[in-house]
């Protein structure tokens, strides 16, 4: 089992991997025509939403007592996973 210090600096560093992908996205909307950069856009948004999810989960296990923090963990895993899901699929699509 890892320690509330490994799993702050594990999850945090793919919070910081998620947004720089993120980021990647929103500076290839600027080449794109008007139609691809509104569904862009839009899967933008959709992932921002993602990312506050995870960093709310996050913040939750950052701030619980010493004996409640692993329950926040499993939170964090699947929202997690869900935004990469998102992200590979965003970049499967707009990553050129």
């Amino acid at each position: 089992m890892a320690s509330r210090n490994e799993c702050e600096g594990k999850y945090g560093e793919e919070l910081k991997a998620c947004l720089a992908r993120i980021e990647e996205l929103e500076a290839r909307s600027g080449d794109l025509a008007e139609s691809e950069r509104t569904e862009l856009n839009a899967m933008l948004d959709e992932l921002r939403q993602k990312r506050a999810d995870v960093w709310d989960n996050y913040e939750k296990m950052r701030r619980s007592k010493d004996d409640e923090w692993e329950s926040h963990e499993g939170e964090i895993k699947h929202a997690l996973l869900f935004l990469q899901d998102a992200l590979d699929k965003s970049y499967s699509r707009w990553h050129k």
